[in-house]
């Protein structure tokens, strides 16, 4: 498969490497997705789901780590709830960098596991003690442990009119400009961050409520 981005490569599996058998993901590996663990996409081919992901995402790299090929998994479920659209999964031990995308921004919970991000020079990890990662939609390359994380992608003009309406009547979306096009992580550091991210979590988890029919919507 040939990819035309600034890589001239997608790094899937290559012929004839050799690989140890992944050691298990443990705990990470058995824990329940946020939402709709039920109704999740499993993929055992990583070439095959790396090109699926490059039909939505510009995926410029991607590949299990090193000496994870064997009994690669990636669990995943997508939904779109209003102009959100969220993917809660857990995945075996990848890495690969992820194209510019304007006008869009990301923002991933780490609820198990980890993952170190570079992007704009700066190098970035979260981890259940600083499980809040915001990127403006930079280019970033990434590299994971056993993973189990939601990342939920949001319109970058709607989040900046989004906080100018929370800040007040008046208020220029100019202000929150600065602030919204660096990548930045949020940890349990304080009181303050710490009831945010279990708001948002507990939030999020509504999702697998029964009687809201967002699933495949």
């Amino acid at each position: 498969m040939v990819m035309r981005h600034r890589w001239p490569r997608v790094h899937f599996l290559r012929a004839g490497r050799t690989d140890v058998l992944e050691k298990p993901g443990g705990s990470t590996a058995a824990l329940p997705l946020l939402f709709h663990n039920h109704h999740t996409q499993l993929d055992r081919d990583p070439q095959a789901l790396a090109v699926r992901l490059a039909q939505n995402h510009p995926v410029l790299d991607f590949a299990p780590r090193h000496g994870h090929a064997v009994g690669f998994v990636h669990r995943t479920n997508t939904i779109k709830a209003g102009s959100l659209l969220l993917t809660s999964g857990y995945s075996s031990p990848i890495e690969g960098t992820m194209g510019e995308e304007t006008g869009n921004a990301y923002v991933q919970l780490c609820l198990a596991g980890s993952i170190r991000y570079q992007t704009q020079g700066l190098t970035q990890a979260i981890h259940q003690s600083r499980p809040l990662w915001f990127s403006p939609g930079a280019e970033y390359r990434y590299t994971t442990d056993h993973l189990n994380a939601l990342v939920m992608r949001l319109d970058l003009g709607r989040l900046r009119s989004t906080a100018a309406a929370i800040a007040g009547l008046g208020v220029s979306q100019q202000r929150f400009a600065s602030d919204l096009e660096v990548a930045r992580v949020l940890g349990c550091d304080n009181r303050r961050n710490q009831r945010l991210i279990q708001v948002f979590r507990r939030t999020l988890s509504l999702l697998d409520n029964p009687d809201l029919d967002t699933h495949g919507h």
